[in-house]
């Protein structure tokens, strides 16, 4: 469970460090996909029922950095589809004036 966790908070860690820190933020998005696209693939040797279970009660209580609102999360595992689990956070910038909406797929 552990090794989990700091994979967890590893994955948190990378969004948390993209942060738009600057008053206007330094990385602009051209609208490519309507809104900002940002896709990252992890590779977990868990069951995907551990991970999900270890990322809601995370972001539940606010994620690493204890700036992210968990909106909900989806049990599709007896659905006849790829993705089992499926939640939905927002994270709002170091700054706090933006805030990103993730959803994650297990």
């Amino acid at each position: 469970m552990a090794s989990l966790l700091s994979v967890l908070g590893l994955a948190f860690c990378l969004v948390a460090v993209q942060a738009c820190v600057k008053p206007d933020c330094d990385n602009v998005d051209c609208g490519t996909c309507g809104n900002a696209c940002c896709s990252l693939n992890v590779t977990i040797d868990m069951p995907p029922k551990k991970v999900y279970d270890a990322m809601v009660a995370s972001l539940k209580e606010g994620g690493p950095d204890k700036r992210y609102t968990f909106v909900g999360s989806y049990d599709m595992s007896s659905d006849n589809i790829t993705a089992k689990y499926t939640m939905e956070s927002i994270h709002t910038t170091m700054v706090h004036h933006y805030n990103d909406r993730s959803e994650e797929r297990f």
